[in-house]
């Protein structure tokens, strides 16, 4: 028989002191008020301020049959707005970006789909000044979505730092290309060759273009074709750099990130990135195409973007996804809302002989929220198995030390009976895997086969952060070389909990206490 050491996690889900339309809605993850949010556009930061833009809508606007959609429906884009001083505590502004209506009509047109913002410091754009900079707005306009439809760029503009929007005259400043993807442009200021350049998904890859003002662009390159393996088309792309030391050297790498639809981890959307070298036109990936790096390896984490600096900053990158999947996005059982963003995460860049990689960490605002709800735990030798209780609001790290014989390490999240989501880590294959299917809260129609990836321990040690916030789960896996994503909907109020022991008996263990949740 394999020798077990086991852990399982108790997670009250529903207090009676949280009322019935907070029950669905996370404590310290973003959410809009009311309506409907998938992607995080337009990340900067500014003078202290950090700008959350994302896909928004609340309803109200007219289809062509005449209709309405519902406020937790996908609909005509618009560009929320959200601000905040610690990635912690939001507040919503005023709608940013509205889409236009055609002359006469109530009919849509020029929908704000994904794009990013910049802060164009020598008013290179003229459409501020040196003492008032504007902040530029650079997005995808688009009248239809799906097979045949065209999609063109456009600029807005603020001198208010990015409280009241302006588009831009003279839009679009791409036009379309006559192909169905071509959105989602990330754009930043490349100082070696003094000028914009502008990353932007072209389907099967990510197209590369320079500009002096914001307004006039040229194509000069892409990346993707060799590259492609799994995952098309590629949506949301990011690029940026990163200094790593290893070797005793310190170099600095480019890393590009992109969304692609099908071939994730878990079968379908996901998030991968890659890292080499960019010289403003060219992107050189380091490792060879059939090396896929991954930047999560759960269900739920998608069209991520990263925060723009106001200052140089080499060794980190602050990155923010939309916690959902097209799979079941929109059938999500919320009720003013649905959609909602991670943690914000430091990235890092590492290189472990074997090449290089990002590395993940809840940044140490959302780690200082959770301190009175931090629970530590270890398991070895001469504690081989354990039992704690937690409220719906938490953050456990549980360190592993893998000894002689074990074969396999688990434990449970949200356990109830039957129910329960398992993590387990195969010693033999060096594979952590995740498994929400027994989990009857809400079932998720697709994407819910186990999530697994390779993780080598750490001089002998297997470590995990996890992050629980009412609907899901967030987990590090040794200092972030491997994170795992998932919502999870429960069903009824959790009560109690049993381990699995060493010798594989199940120990009982009593009702669990009432926790307090953490409060907004």
């Amino acid at each position: 028989m394999k020798k077990l050491l086991a852990i399982a996690f108790l997670g009250l889900s529903l207090f009676s002191s949280i009322t019935p339309a907070a029950q669905d809605r996370p404590d310290y993850h973003f959410t809009p008020h009311s309506g409907w949010i998938n992607d995080p556009n337009g990340l900067i930061e500014s003078g202290g301020v950090y700008h959350l833009f994302y896909q928004f809508y609340d309803g109200g606007w007219a289809l062509k049959d005449g209709r309405f959609k519902s406020s937790t429906e996908w609909g005509p884009m618009h560009w929320g707005h959200a601000t905040s001083t610690d990635l912690v505590h939001w507040h919503q502004m005023p709608i940013a970006l509205y889409p236009d209506k055609k002359i006469g009509t109530s009919e849509v047109q020029g929908m704000i789909f994904s794009g990013s913002v910049v802060l164009d410091r020598d008013n290179t754009s003229g459409l501020g000044s040196k003492q008032r900079p504007p902040m530029v707005a650079v997005y995808t306009e688009a009248d239809t979505f799906g097979p045949g439809s065209g999609q063109r760029q456009a600029i807005a503009y603020s001198v208010d730092n990015g409280t009241v929007w302006k588009k831009y005259a003279g839009n679009p400043v791409l036009p379309y290309n006559n192909t169905e993807t071509f959105r989602d442009p990330q754009v930043f200021w490349f100082g070696a060759a003094n000028k914009w350049v502008m990353v932007i998904s072209c389907g099967d890859r990510v197209c590369f273009y320079n500009s002096p003002d914001l307004k006039h662009w040229a194509e000069v390159g892409d990346f993707g074709k060799a590259e492609v393996g799994v995952g098309v088309p590629w949506e949301c792309p990011d690029l940026f750099p990163l200094q790593v030391t290893h070797d005793g050297k310190t170099e600095t790498k480019w890393v590009l990130v992109v969304s692609v639809q099908h071939g994730a981890p878990t079968g379908s959307f996901g998030t991968r990135y890659f890292v080499g070298d960019f010289d403003g036109k060219t992107f050189k990936n380091s490792a060879l195409p059939s090396d896929v790096k991954w930047l999560d390896y759960g269900s739920d984490y998608y069209a991520g973007r990263t925060w723009t600096p106001s200052r140089s900053d080499l060794k980190h990158r602050i990155a923010l996804g939309w916690m959902a999947n097209w799979s079941y996005a929109k059938t999500l059982p919320t009720t003013r809302y649905r959609g909602s963003m991670t943690v914000p995460r430091e990235l890092s860049l590492q290189y472990d002989g074997s090449g290089y990689y990002l590395a993940q960490r809840p940044v140490p605002s959302v780690q200082k929220r959770l301190n009175s709800h931090k629970i530590d735990v270890r398991i070895d030798d001469s504690h081989k198995s354990q039992s704690i209780t937690t409220g719906t609001v938490a953050q456990i790290n549980v360190d592993f030390k893998i000894t002689p014989g074990s074969n396999k390490l688990e434990f449970e999240l949200f356990k109830t009976g039957q129910q329960q989501v398992s993590i387990a880590y195969d010693v033999t294959k060096s594979e952590i895997s995740v498994d929400r299917r027994n989990y009857a809260g809400y079932r998720f129609k697709t994407d819910d086969s186990p999530q697994s990836a390779h993780v080598v321990p750490q001089n002998g040690h297997l470590t995990i952060q996890a992050l629980l916030d009412r609907n899901s789960v967030e987990l590090f896996v040794n200092d972030g070389r491997v994170t795992f994503t998932n919502l999870i909907y429960p069903e009824d109020t959790l009560t109690q909990t049993s381990v699995i022991s060493a010798t594989g008996s199940r120990l009982p263990v009593s009702p669990a206490q009432k926790s307090s949740a953490l409060a907004p």
